[in-house]
């Protein structure tokens, strides 16, 4: 979790290497500052910037994209909280809650080798979770054939809905 409290918080795109990539990283943007003016989030590139007002938040994974915002006006005051996963905090966890150096000092060659190898693995398991745009569209876009099963009788269907 981090808390960006000086007045202007102005983020230059980065991205956060530290943090899991295959974790969501919330970033709610606090203060007093026009929207429309400033203060608008970045994602290099998904080539957006995003009208990001006080109180709005959002989920990324900062690790993976390059993210930034805007600078806000002159008297504005504009802070930002995050809440993200450190893959340290995943390795402390899989090394049975010691670090590296640690484990391997205190297990046999094999064993570490062993453990060593099952990072690779979980590399690999966490980027699969990982979706492309076209794997989105695809599970999200309804399909023709389920057209038909639509129930039209079901509310927002009836003749008396109103239109949109």
């Amino acid at each position: 979790m981090g808390f960006k409290q000086c007045g202007l918080v102005c983020c230059k795109g980065h991205r956060d290497p530290s943090n899991l990539p295959h974790s969501w990283c919330a970033i709610t943007a606090l203060g007093c500052f026009n929207s429309e003016q400033g203060g608008h989030l970045v994602i290099e590139e998904l080539r957006i910037f995003i009208q990001f007002p006080p109180g709005a938040t959002i989920l990324i994974p900062s690790a993976l994209l390059t993210h930034g915002n805007t600078p806000v006006g002159q008297g504005e005051v504009r802070l930002s909280f995050t809440v993200f996963c450190p893959g340290g905090l995943l390795r402390w966890v899989d090394n049975g809650f010691q670090t590296q150096d640690n484990l391997r000092k205190r297990v046999s060659k094999k064993e570490f080798k062993e453990r060593m190898s099952l990072k690779e693995v979980r590399w690999q398991e966490g980027m699969a979770k990982i979706c492309t745009l076209q794997q989105l569209v695809d599970k999200y876009t309804p399909k023709k054939e389920d057209a038909g099963n639509v129930d039209l009788g079901a509310p927002g269907f009836t003749e008396d809905a109103p239109s949109a």
